[in-house]
């Protein structure tokens, strides 16, 4: 039998792909349908694990839902920020205004 937090879980990892296909269409993130694939593994993993596995430590569980959406904010960022030089002294805001006040 199928727990309403399975179904809830997984309806929010179809949200979450859906969301992140939109956000990296309009970024410009590359393989957008592969970011949305990991983000709906990790988080429909963490809702189905519970039920499939009634003992699940809860601090890995929330490892595993976390994973897909923490990698594809950082390939966002560095999809943004990625090309510029590294400065430790200004903020990445600062830092791409700098750089095309050299140019």
């Amino acid at each position: 039998m199928v727990s309403a937090f399975t179904v809830v879980g997984v309806l929010v990892a179809v949200g979450g792909a859906a969301a992140v296909v939109r956000d990296a269409n309009r970024v410009g993130v590359t393989r957008p349908y592969a970011w949305a694939a990991l983000v709906f593994a990790s988080v429909a993993s963490g809702a189905v694990l519970p039920t499939v596995v009634p003992d699940v430590p809860l601090p890995g569980l929330l490892v595993m839902v976390v994973f897909g959406p923490t990698l594809y904010v950082l390939e966002r960022d560095d999809s943004q920020h990625g090309d510029a030089p590294s400065d430790p002294t200004t903020l990445p805001s600062q830092r791409v205004d700098s750089v095309e006040d050299e140019d």
